[in-house]
């Protein structure tokens, strides 16, 4: 993946299935990349995934930021 690239994926939440797709809207290789919905169930989908050296491996976090459509 790099800079600008799209991913489309299906999932199911609490039984319901949903389709998005994200764009790779931040990319700091090999440390961190942030993916953000340009389509999808949600309002606003902002996820970040960094990337840091722990050990003999690695250790990833991730920090997600979303809002709903309900609500409005």
């Amino acid at each position: 993946m790099s800079l600008g690239d799209t991913v489309t994926w299906r999932a199911r939440h609490f039984g319901i299935p949903f389709r998005m797709t994200t764009q790779i809207t931040e990319f700091e290789s090999p440390s961190r990349f942030v993916d953000e919905q340009v389509s999808g169930p949600f309002a606003r989908w902002w996820h970040e995934h960094v990337f840091e050296e722990h050990g003999d491996g690695t250790l990833m976090s991730d920090r997600v930021e979303f809002a709903h459509h309900w609500g409005r």
